[in-house]
């Protein structure tokens, strides 16, 4: 058990909890709110289809210029965390479905799909941090579904999370650094 707690931590410190990707993750979150106020809404769909595509190399670019190891590849949790986010691609035919049905709800769906992917990410990471991020990415994308201009409120409380989760996360990668 000793082994595979040095993989948890040894993987939580190079990758930083991944939080290159939650960065990645709320500028995504972050145009496609600021797209509500340019963008029309026959097109506005697009964005979260396109955008959703580019958070990925978005992840890779900002570990670079963070100086990140997202990958760690001789780690072999790294494999498993790799899948848990691989396992997104599979939601691309219900976003192609509903492209052709029910376009308005897209966002929505994307967030919430997005959410619960990040729940495996508590034992890759061994944090609590990522099962609240899982429930309040899904609660903030049904509440908002309900609002108001709730496309708008999705985006900039789905820019805020992303963000806050991403720094409470470095936070505790920094307490692994001075326990080792």
């Amino acid at each position: 058990m000793a082994d595979i707690n040095k993989f948890h931590d040894s993987l939580s410190i190079r990758t930083e909890k991944g939080t290159p990707m939650l960065y990645a993750g709320s500028i995504f979150w972050l145009v496609t709110g600021l797209s509500y106020f340019f963008i029309t809404e026959d097109v506005r769909f697009w964005i979260y289809i396109y955008g959703a595509g580019m958070v990925f190399p978005l992840g890779i670019f900002v570990s670079k210029l963070l100086n990140i190891d997202l990958f760690a590849k001789d780690n072999p949790l790294s494999t498993i965390a790799g899948l848990i986010g691989a396992v997104q691609l599979f939601f691309i035919p219900v976003l192609l479905l509903l492209i052709s049905t029910n376009q308005e709800i897209i966002p929505f769906v994307l967030a919430i799909l997005l959410g619960a992917h990040f729940l495996p990410y508590m034992w890759v990471y061994k944090t609590k941090l990522f099962v609240v991020h899982s429930l309040l990415v899904i609660s903030i994308a049904l509440l908002s579904f309900f609002l108001p201009h709730g496309l708008l409120i999705l985006s900039m409380a789905l820019t805020l999370e992303f963000f806050i989760i991403g720094l409470l996360l470095k936070r505790e990668v920094k307490e692994i650094k001075k326990v080792k």
